[in-house]
C-alpha cells in the first residue's frame, strides 16, 4: 500500500508500537526512510517518528521491533509514502 501526500503535505508522524505488551517499557524500535536516509537509526522506546520538510518523492518507511528479551523481528514493516509534485 502506498500514502499518497499533497505537495504541502512535507511534515508528517508516523506512530507505530510492536505486539508485545508482557513489558512495553523494554520493547525498542529502528527505523529508516529508504531514498532518504538508508541507515537504521534506534529511537529506543519512541513509537513514533515526525518527518519534517520532505522533497517531493517515493519513499519507503521500515521499522523494526525489539521485545523485552532483546529479540529484533528479522522482517521490518514497510509502508510506502509518495509525496507529489506541484
Amino acid at each position: 500500500e502506498t500514502i499518497y501526500l499533497n505537495p504541502e503535505e512535507t511534515t508528517f508522524r508516523i506512530n507505530f508500537s510492536a505486539d508485545n505488551y508482557l513489558i512495553p517499557e523494554k520493547n525498542r524500535y529502528k527505523y529508516r526512510l529508504v531514498n532518504y536516509y538508508d541507515d537504521w537509526i534506534d529511537i529506543g522506546n519512541e513509537g513514533s517518528v515526525l518527518f519534517t520538510s520532505l522533497d517531493a518523492g517515493k519513499y519507503i518507511f521500515e521499522v523494526k521491533a525489539c521485545n523485552n528479551d532483546g529479540m529484533w523481528r528479522d522482517t521490518p514493516t514497510r509502508m510506502n509514502i509518495e509525496i507529489k509534485n506541484y
